[in-house]
This record gives C-alpha cells, sequence and structure tokens, in this order.
C-alpha cells in the first residue's frame, strides 16, 4: 500500500514537472518559428486578432513535437537530481524498495510521453504545417490588393525562368533572363486593375524591360499560392536609359502571367502530410 502511494507521489511530481519544463521549452521554439514568418503575422493580425491567434495556434503542434521529449528529459534529470540530493532515493532503497518498484512511474510515463510525442510528429504536427502553409497564401492573397493601394510598387522574386516558364515569353522578347518583378497598379476595383505597370528585372537587379497594361483581369489559383494576371491593350518598352529601345503594342496578351504569392516548393512535400495521409 505504502509503495503505490509512492508511486503516486513521484507520478505526479515528474507529470507537473514535465508540464512546466515543456511549457517552458514550448515557449521559446515558438519565439523561435513565429518571428520567422513575422511579416504572415502582421498581416494576418491586420485582418483580425482571431486570424492572427488562428495562425499562430498552427504552429504549436510543430513545436510541441520537439518540445515534448525534451521537456520530459529536462524533468527526469531535475527530478531525479532532487530525489537524490533530498536522499528519498537512499530511503527507498534502505527499505527494500528497487528502481523497478519505486521508478515504475518513470517508466509509465515515458511510454506515455513517446507515444503522444509520435502521435505529434508524424500527423498532427504535419497537417497543422501544411494548414499554416495555406493561411500564409490565404492571408498573402487577400493582403495584395490592401499593398498595391498602400504602396505605389510591390516586387516579387521569381527565383529564374526555369521556376516561372509563363515568364520565358518575355525573356525572350527582352533576350534576357527575368529574375524579379514590380508591379504598380492606378486602380484596384475588385478583380480587375486598371493602369498596370510592371517592370521586369535581371540577375543584377536592374531594370530591363517596362510592361504597360490599361486593364488586367486578375485571377487567383485555387490554394491561394498565385497569383494569375490576364493583360489587356498592353505595351512592352525599354526603360528611356536603355540604348536599344523596342517599343511593341499588343490588344491582349494570350498567355497569362502568374507570380507566387509564396515560396513554397512545387509538389507533394512529405514534411506537410500526416500519417494517415501517406499512401
Amino acid at each position: 500500500m505504502k509503495s503505490k502511494i509512492i508511486q503516486r507521489h513521484f507520478f505526479w511530481e515528474l507529470f507537473f514537472s514535465t508540464i512546466v519544463s515543456t511549457t517552458l521549452i514550448l515557449g521559446i521554439l515558438l519565439y523561435g518559428n513565429l518571428i520567422k514568418h513575422d511579416d504572415y503575422l502582421i498581416q494576418a493580425f491586420e485582418i483580425s486578432s482571431n486570424t492572427f491567434l488562428y495562425l499562430s495556434s498552427l504552429i504549436i503542434p510543430y513545436a510541441l513535437s520537439y518540445a515534448l521529449p525534451f521537456g520530459f528529459v529536462v524533468s527526469l534529470l531535475f527530478c531525479f537530481g532532487r530525489w537524490s540530493s533530498t536522499k528519498q532515493i537512499l530511503a527507498l532503497r534502505s527499505l527494500g524498495l528497487g528502481i523497478f518498484s519505486w521508478g515504475k512511474p518513470c517508466f509509465i510515463l515515458s511510454i506515455i510521453v513517446s507515444i503522444f510525442s509520435l502521435y505529434i510528429f508524424l500527423d498532427l504536427g504535419p497537417r497543422n504545417r501544411a494548414k499554416f502553409d495555406d493561411e500564409k497564401s490565404r492571408i498573402a492573397w487577400e493582403n495584395i490588393n490592401n499593398l498595391l493601394k498602400n504602396q505605389d510598387e510591390v516586387i516579387f522574386d521569381l527565383g529564374g525562368n526555369e521556376r516561372n516558364p509563363e515568364f520565358k515569353g518575355i525573356s525572350n522578347l527582352s533576350e534576357m533572363e527575368i529574375n524579379r518583378i514590380s508591379l504598380s497598379v492606378g486602380k484596384v476595383t475588385g478583380q480587375k486593375w486598371s493602369n498596370v505597370r510592371i517592370g521586369l528585372y535581371n540577375n543584377d537587379k536592374q531594370l530591363v524591360r517596362i510592361v504597360n497594361s490599361k486593364l488586367v483581369e486578375v485571377v487567383r489559383s485555387s490554394d491561394y499560392s498565385k497569383l494569375i494576371l490576364y493583360l489587356n491593350h498592353v505595351d512592352f518598352e525599354s526603360p528611356q536609359n536603355d540604348g536599344d529601345e523596342i517599343f511593341v503594342s499588343f490588344e491582349k496578351w494570350e498567355q497569362p502571367l502568374i507570380i507566387d504569392l509564396d515560396k513554397k516548393d512545387i509538389g507533394i512535400n512529405l514534411k506537410r502530410l500526416g500519417f494517415g495521409e501517406l499512401k
């Protein structure tokens, strides 16, 4: 009977110690992960406080998958160190209780923590990280019009034509690779933009070509990750300081220009799939 009381005492002491240490480590890991996405968090807060809290909460399972095992290890070291320094372990041994008797709560709790950590690491964490990425894309889409209204120019890094084949047509006209573009809009009316100016930049961040469009029809992809622009009444020209003067007019640009609103890799990311989704 006394042995069970001692075991319960050790179990709850180790349990609460694990909660405290895990919470502290979780706070550190959350801060490190959220600070990497501060731009999106600020945009989410501008939309609403609920959006900000929801976006922040999606990163908790991912951070918890690392915080819980480390927190349990720290708790074990702390508890065993304190039990040893206060002679509690020595007293139990003097009563004839071995480690498999008084240490049973540690083994039970370690099994529980291991199972829960595996579930978070293999299923809950990846699924919530995927939702986090999707929410970032949605926030970027919802804020694109506000950015264009409040800023004179918005810059997008393309990463080269091999990642953005939609810009190869423009690259052929400019006879160089386009690595970034600037976008400015005279008037934003829902899904239609008027008097749009698109600046095309090379690897050295030099403005090499300018695309002017009187009317642009804007469409988003289903996952909010891409901005699709259909250009109408287009003028394609070189900058004024460029010796190679080019000026071409089109009634309509047949191929839409597609701009990535985030930097997610194309294709399936196994790190963002839960264990049940791996088929």
